[in-house]
């Protein structure tokens, strides 16, 4: 018996450094991001999602008002790694998906019904791939208004 304790306490040793006793996350410079979405010199509708994405891998998004203000969070903050980062602006759903809609469209990899908003954000700007759109976030406040064609 005193052989598994030895064990379990060997165990929780490993897990300990292995994990640091700082909680983990990221701990260099960060920055906070808001700005406007406008195409054709006009706010996108309010509900359209602005997602920044990193090389590596880190995700802010943020929703966009009715003015087409948005600010990026992530994970409960506001403060993201200071990166470059490829964005994708997306429209809203036109409707609320029903429990039984969620889980389908989680299965298939689906978001959900476009609504007549889709029109007016162009498919390219929905994709990371095709969007084109890449902005440095640095240390501090940073405003990117984001202009669509």
């Amino acid at each position: 018996m005193y052989g598994s304790l030895g064990r379990w306490g060997v165990l929780l040793f490993l897990v300990t450094v292995v994990t640091g006793c700082s909680g983990g996350g990221y701990s260099g410079p960060t920055g906070t991001v808001n700005g406007t979405v406008n195409r054709a010199e006009k706010p996108v509708p309010a509900g359209c999602r602005v997602s920044f994405v990193s090389d590596g891998g880190f995700t802010a998004t943020g929703q966009v008002d009715g003015s087409g203000k948005y600010t990026l969070a992530s994970v409960g903050t506001s403060a993201i790694p200071a990166a470059t980062y490829k964005v994708t602006v997306t429209p809203p759903p036109e409707r609320e998906l029903s429990e039984a809609e969620y889980e389908e469209a989680m299965a298939n990899g689906t978001i959900g019904t476009p609504g007549p908003a889709a029109e007016l954000i162009p498919a390219k700007y929905q994709n990371l791939a095709t969007s084109g759109l890449s902005f440095e976030v640095k240390a501090g406040s940073n405003t990117i208004d984001i202009q669509l064609e």
